[in-house]
């Protein structure tokens, strides 16, 4: 899933009343994304945004301060994607283009249909912001934005580019 995406994670059979804790574990890192107690029953079903964390296989943990989870634990992927603040422009314009759940510190490149139009950078997190692309000349239509890292590319995000006339004087 993507980054800002909703995820639930379930467990059962932990001490009610207990507090507890969602994790999305890689190597020796965890980052805590939910916190709760346990209801009676307990029955636990923590619903919460996917992390902004770099693309890879994440463990999910619940645990407890009064119980141990069994492993192994569930794997969550974490997949890139890209917004636009806009889905139509014409020929020339410049839109800006922002994504995350991409490899840390890379270099991304952004392509419109098969052309590259930006090379921006991603964070720690994996993510770039605000890159500005300037739409290509290419035929009125629908087109596709789409950006790569080393690992693979995000689902194409649609874009039409609506037609335009221009004169080369007012009168003749």
């Amino acid at each position: 899933g993507t980054p800002g995406s909703q995820v639930v994670a379930s467990g059962n059979s932990f001490t009610a009343g207990s507090a507890y804790t969602v994790t999305f574990a890689v190597s020796f890192t965890s980052t805590t994304v939910y916190e709760g107690t346990v209801p009676a029953g307990g029955q636990v079903n923590a619903v919460f945004p996917v992390p902004v964390l770099p693309r890879g296989q994440y463990t999910v943990k619940i645990t407890t301060d009064k119980d141990t989870t069994k492993l192994p634990a569930p794997t969550f992927t974490i997949t890139p994607q890209i917004t636009l603040l806009t889905a139509a422009g014409i020929v020339g314009d410049q839109i800006i283009v922002s994504g995350n759940g991409f490899n840390a510190n890379q270099k991304i490149n952004i392509y419109f249909d098969t052309s590259v139009v930006a090379s921006p950078t991603t964070d720690a997190q994996g993510v770039f912001y605000n890159a500005a692309v300037t739409i290509p000349q290419v035929a009125a239509g629908n087109h596709i934005l789409l950006a790569k890292d080393s690992s693979g590319s995000t689902p194409g995000v649609p874009f039409s580019i609506n037609p335009t006339i221009s004169l080369s004087a007012a009168e003749a």
